[in-house]
């Protein structure tokens, strides 16, 4: 009997050091030696397109030596009112879910042009056949063109692969679909602007293919397929 209560007693003594401990982390945590982030309230839901309120979010505090490069992709409670009534979710948001600066940065307001790009090209696509939330400007892409006649005849059917190309712009969006949500401005993504490199006053290489078989289509929309890159 005796050696059940000493069990009983000793275990109630490790559950109060347990408790003890945890409100000592917490109290350590909440002090100088903590940075706080912004993080969706218990019992809240965000949806797509909604402006994030104040009384959503709450202040998740990280001990200062793990929160140095958390600082990079998540928003500090400090930055609330950045966020507060000034941003749209740009994904669904629920109950422990941090708020992440990627998916706020501002989409570029023009294209900018790097490296061997010298210009940028308009090309019409067929809706039927691509699915544009997947192609983000930055992506490259391949774009699947009618065969010359004259290869028809000889060859068959089979259509033309031009590119890799570089993507500049989905419809007028310039940057990843996920920072244009929210947005009430409507989005015609039937074409895509690609960088072309030129030589002289003329295309070059790829470029001048893709713009013989936009002339040669009528202006008609093209396939798109992604580049991928073979591993090596």
């Amino acid at each position: 009997m005796k050696g059940s209560i000493g069990l009983i007693i000793a275990a109630g003594l490790g559950l109060l050091a347990v408790a003890v401990n945890w409100v000592y982390l917490s109290q350590k945590t909440e002090g100088s030696g903590s940075v706080a982030f912004i993080g969706v309230r218990d019992g809240v839901t965000i949806k797509v397109g909604d402006l994030i309120k104040k009384d959503q979010l709450v202040r998740v505090p990280v001990p200062k030596k793990q929160a140095d490069q958390l600082k990079k992709f998540v928003y500090l409670y400090d930055e609330i009112n950045t966020v507060v009534g000034a941003i749209k979710a740009t994904r669904p948001l629920s109950e422990g879910d941090l708020i992440f600066r990627k998916d706020y940065r501002t989409p570029p307001t023009e294209i900018t042009f790097e490296g061997e790009n010298k210009s940028w090209m308009v090309v019409p696509i067929d809706s039927n056949r691509v699915v544009t939330a997947l192609i983000d400007p930055g992506d490259q892409v391949y774009f699947i063109a009618p065969t010359r006649p004259e290869v028809k005849e000889s060859q068959g059917t089979q259509d033309d692969l031009i590119g890799p190309f570089t993507v500049a712009a989905m419809g007028s969006r310039l940057g990843s679909r996920e920072a244009s949500r929210g947005s009430s401005r409507s989005r015609a993504e039937r074409q895509i602007t690609v960088f072309i490199k030129l030589k002289g006053k003329r295309f070059d290489g790829e470029a001048k293919k893709l713009n013989d078989a936009i002339i040669r289509n009528s202006g008609r929309g093209m396939g798109v397929l992604p580049y991928v890159p073979e591993k090596k």
